[in-house]
């Protein structure tokens, strides 16, 4: 069912505790379920909507009584949201007060600021930042006394004035004295602010969790993935973390997903079936081998060479058009997976070829006109019998290599580039996809994909030697949803589009991969060579080199097998039916499953006869109606599953909203695990919460160092570092094949993998330090990015820490695949997101957002009057032209343009490649080369010439990246922005961390043991 309106009546977030405790019960629901709501449901979604606006009026009466000021379920303050967490700057604190350290009294401060800092901004802020101009920070009329709606403005001129940025290097600047001065008045009444207002004192109260999270907690609870997950909206990010609250709202179309989800899970992890179904296997069927087109040239050949030895004038006067080769070309039109050959492609001319040479004529044409009958000339016709025997002796040879397997990985004139199983009304289980490959070619490993449905399941690249075909497997969760299962190379899309002409692409695209020319790759006729040219001397089969295998893959089967169990029942039904599925349908059954369940799900150490009774009345009023015990506990489980308890990570609210407490041990567990492994906790720390150790500082560390060694913990690996990286919308990004040949979807999986193998590898390598993230000697590769980054030696599928030869330009994040393409736009790199992201992810600065009425930079000029293309940079020199645009990207562009030398897929240039607008009408080239200025500098006016210089630069800054980095991590970790009443806090932990050589491993200990995390 689909609503099509938003119906915000259930928003989570607008839900109060009942101000009467004597309402009646249905004025108290009234404002949860609308008559409108409840009249687009069905009668058991009613139910379960009825069973869940029960649980959010218990939460909500819990928060009332213990006095919270404001129990909704996705809470968010202005005070926190309009705070200087809004863009972070207000915790870059690395300049002292040089005045008093205790706060300064609001009086002092504002006796001060007409006398000593009006005076200062007067002189160096205010003519850049009034009513004249178009910047998008005023101080020519901002109140001096720190409010909630100025707060984030001088925030940000602290910010500023920190990190040298302004003003700007080419303007009057203050002494270092007036600089005190101003940082001491701006950081005094931030805390000022900060003590009158205590901000919500990191209050985070409830927040729903990600889908992330929901998938692994249905898997963990019921052994199957979540069906009908990938109807969900996408969550919210804040800061570009999917664990912050404030992102993540809930609305009644999402509560109806989330019961339609966890009534077809139940229904996928308990089969309604005493014994397991049939398994049955699909498999691709080809309708035509090649083994008849071997047989098919090989009469022909055979034929021929026949006829030259008993009637050698029949055959020149048959054969003068090479009728051989022509044979081959009606053979392979037939072979399933081949392309049509094309006289362009395959060597139609063989005998023409031969006979000419023999003469020293260019044609076969040339030779008729001579008069010679070569075919009576002994010599002649002996050099024509060999290239045949050749011939031949080459088809033997392939289709032995061939044997049973048919070509598939290049694409034929309907862009055939692998295998398709039909599938028909699948059952729903685990299936096994299965394809026996090999090379055609060991020197060209190829790329593969297995998707199923539209969902790709499985990439990787193909390095297996030719002659020993391999089995490669993938189990993957199908239900009747999925109608096909296919393998693929994955070569570009544009291989199938009638634009392009597939052969002579693919061969560009193998020879931008492995750095040769397409002349030197045998893809004739789209895989088969089978007419190189002989020269006149080349009698013997010895005398000529074979010709290699092509460049490709071969497959031998391709099926899915399926369901498969390794238990039945499975081992969901044998947990939450302790008794059985034929014990006695009694209430008392019921309540036992519910406890059992409700425990696990929501974390607690115990459920309460008062939680489990709705769900009981809802199982066993199931029961009375369809008589079907079964259903009914699937159909009250899914009730437990899309309640509150289980969506929100819900605490149970403070007493005094102003002050911290400390979470119970079954809250912190929750939390813990939220974190680190998107999921529920594990036995281990129930366990420790159970017994209370967990609350104490030892145990939790011990249970954090236990938990980032679980394979689990990639869910927090792969979260974190691609949301702080800004590469977890990577797929996003479209990259021209045409203008990047060597682009595949392995590289861009690679790539990605490269930056959570890398971060992975310094948080499990204590003796590494987060200072690897600007800049190491070593890279974390598989063969696909080895070949990217043209680094010999390294094949294979798996990652492994790789040290880096001198002069490859790379190390730590900045110059990895990954980033170096989400700053780019498939087409080009951009200084201007490559600098934004230095300043933002790696030092902590924002970069401030665009003014209005600023035109685009692609309408800007693009060439110089002699039409020499503008480089990025010299069309970002005239966007700077614009005072507006200038106030920021004088800030940002000398950070970006030492990337220059890296294009969009993070290919490293000498020299930089300008795209252009159209082909070069001489070189028919999309690109053209310019000298790369590099030259950049940082904030504070400090030059480097660079990539490599840049990362020094940022290591002299090192300091600013610790804290930046532990700003990330405990935005991630603690699910809000953070605050001024965090610093305190957050300096003690980037302090102990220095203590600790910069151990990525104590960061993330330190944040886990912080009062921060601890306490709600």
């Amino acid at each position: 069912m689909r609503i099509a309106k938003p119906l915000n009546a259930l928003r989570v977030e607008s839900v109060r505790a009942p101000t009467n405790a004597n309402t009646n019960c249905n004025e108290r629901i009234k404002p949860i379920l609308t008559e409108q709501i409840y009249g687009y449901c069905s009668r058991g979604v009613k139910a379960a909507l009825l069973v869940i606006a029960i649980a959010i009026l218990a939460v909500s009466t819990t928060s009332s009584e213990h006095g919270a000021s404001d129990s909704s379920l996705n809470h968010v303050n202005p005070t926190q949201q309009r705070a200087v967490s809004a863009h972070h700057n207000g915790l870059n604190g690395d300049r002292e007060l040089k005045s008093n350290e205790d706060i300064p009294e609001q009086s002092e401060l504002r006796k001060q600021f007409p006398v000593r800092i009006q005076p200062l901004l007067e002189n160096y802020c205010i003519r850049c930042h009034d009513q004249d101009t178009q910047s998008n920070v005023r101080l020519d009329t901002i109140n001096p006394e720190i409010r909630p709606d100025n707060i984030d403005t001088w925030t940000r001129v602290k910010n500023m004035l920190d990190v040298g940025s302004m003003p700007p290097k080419d303007k009057k600047r203050p002494t270092a004295e007036e600089l005190d001065l101003l940082l001491a008045w701006v950081g005094g009444s931030l805390k000022r602010y900060e003590a009158d207002h205590r901000e919500t004192g990191g209050d985070t109260l409830i927040r729903r969790i990600n889908n992330r999270a929901y998938a692994n907690m249905m898997k963990t609870l019921l052994d199957v993935p979540a069906q009908g997950i990938e109807d969900f909206p996408s969550d919210g990010a804040v800061r570009g973390y999917d664990t912050v609250g404030a992102g993540l709202y809930t609305t009644t179309h999402m509560y109806e997903l989330y019961m339609k989800c966890a009534q077809e899970t139940l229904n996928a992890a308990i089969p309604d079936s005493d014994f397991p179904p049939k398994v049955a296997q699909y498999k691709h069927e080809s309708k035509d081998g090649p083994a008849y087109v071997f047989n098919f040239v090989r009469n022909n050949i055979e034929s021929g060479i026949r006829d030259l030895r008993d009637n050698p004038q029949k055959f020149q006067v048959d054969n003068e058009l090479s009728t051989i080769n022509v044979s081959i070309e009606g053979a392979l039109k037939s072979v399933r997976g081949f392309p049509t050959p094309t006289k362009s492609d395959v060597n139609l001319n063989l005998v023409g070829e031969v006979v000419a040479a023999h003469y020293g004529q260019k044609t076969l044409r040339d030779v008729a006109a001579l008069g010679i009958q070569w075919a009576n000339d002994p010599q002649c016709a002996a050099e024509v019998m060999s290239a045949l025997i050749m011939q031949l002796q080459k088809l033997s040879l392939l289709e032995q290599h061939i044997s049973e397997f048919q070509p598939v990985s290049v694409p034929g004139g309907t862009g055939v580039t692998g295998h398709t199983v039909k599938l028909s009304a699948l059952r729903p289980g685990y299936y096994m996809i299965s394809a026996r490959l090999c090379l055609m070619n060991p020197e060209y490993p190829m790329p593969v994909q297995f998707i199923a449905g539209d969902q790709v399941v499985r990439t990787f690249m193909l390095y297996d030697p030719p002659t020993v075909p391999g089995t490669y497997e993938t189990k993957v969760f199908l239900d009747s949803r999925i109608k096909s299962v296919s393998f693929y190379s994955t070569f570009p899309a544009s291989l199938t589009q009638e634009a392009f002409f597939p052969v002579k692409h693919i061969l560009y695209h193998l020879a931008a991969l492995y750095g040769g020319k397409p002349q030197d790759f045998s893809l004739f006729g789209g895989g088969i060579h089978f007419g190189a040219p002989l020269s006149s001397t080349a009698t013997t089969p010895e005398a000529e080199k074979m010709t290699p295998p092509p460049a490709g893959i071969l497959c031998s089967g391709f099926s899915v097998r399926g369901p498969v169990y390794d238990t039945w029942p499975p081992p969901a039904t044998t947990r939450i039916f302790t008794r059985g599925v034929k014990a006695a349908p009694t209430r008392e059954y019921a309540e036992e499953i519910l406890k059992s369940f409700m425990k696990r799900a929501y974390v607690v150490g115990d459920c309460s006869a008062d939680m489990i009774q709705p769900y009981a009345d809802m199982i066993m009023s199931h029961y009375e109606s369809e008589k079907n015990f079964v259903e009914a506990v699937k159909f009250g489980l899914a009730a437990v599953l899309s309640s509150p308890q289980f969506l929100y990570l819900y605490e149970e609210p403070r007493v005094d909203a102003s002050r911290r407490k400390p979470l119970g041990a079954f809250e912190l567990a929750r939390r813990l695990a939220y974190v680190l492994w998107s999921d529920l906790p594990d036995d281990a720390l129930l366990a420790a919460a159970a017994n209370g150790t967990l609350l104490k500082e030892q145990e939790l560390i011990a249970q954090t160092r236990r938990m980032l060694k679980d394979q689990r913990s990639r869910a927090f690996r792969e979260a974190f570092s691609t949301q702080w990286l800004k590469i977890d919308k990577l797929e996003g990004i479209e990259f021209s094949s045409e203008l990047f040949p060597v682009y595949d979807k392995v590289l861009l999986a690679s790539a990605k993998e490269e930056s959570v193998a890398f971060f992975s590898e310094i948080l499990d390598d204590k003796n590494l330090s987060i200072l690897n993230f600007i800049d190491s000697d070593f890279a974390m590769l598989n063969g696909r990015l080895a070949l990217h980054y043209g680094i010999p030696g390294i094949t294979g599928n798996e990652f492994r820490r790789v040290q880096l030869p001198p002069g490859t330009h790379r190390g730590g994040l900045l110059t990895q695949a990954s980033v170096l393409m989400a700053t780019s736009n498939g087409m080009v790199g951009s200084l201007v997101r490559r600098g934004a992201f230095v300043m933002d992810r790696l030092l902590g600065v924002s970069p401030g957002t665009p003014p209005p009425n600023v035109p685009a930079l692609d309408k800007t000029k693009v060439a110089n009057d002699d039409g020499t293309p503008l480089t990025p940079r010299e069309r970002m020199s005239m966007h700077r032209e614009n005072i507006s645009c200038a106030r920021c990207h004088q800030k940002i562009d000398p950070l970006g343009v030492g990337l220059e030398n890296f294009n969009a897929l993070g290919s490293w240039n000498a020299k930089l490649s300008v795209l252009l607008r159209e082909p070069d009408k001489k070189t028919h080239s999309m690109w053209v080369e310019r000298e790369a200025d590099v030259h950049g500098e940082m904030l504070d006016g400090t030059p480097y010439n660079g990539s490599d210089e840049l990362k020094q630069r940022l290591l002299e800054q090192k300091d600013k990246f610790v804290r930046c980095l532990t700003e990330n991590l405990l935005i991630y970790t603690l699910g809000r922005d953070l605050e001024l009443s965090d610093r305190a806090v957050l300096d003690g932990i980037c302090a102990k961390v220095a203590a600790d050589k910069y151990a990525l491993s104590t960061l993330i200990e330190q944040i886990i043991a912080s009062d921060l995390f601890r306490n709600k």
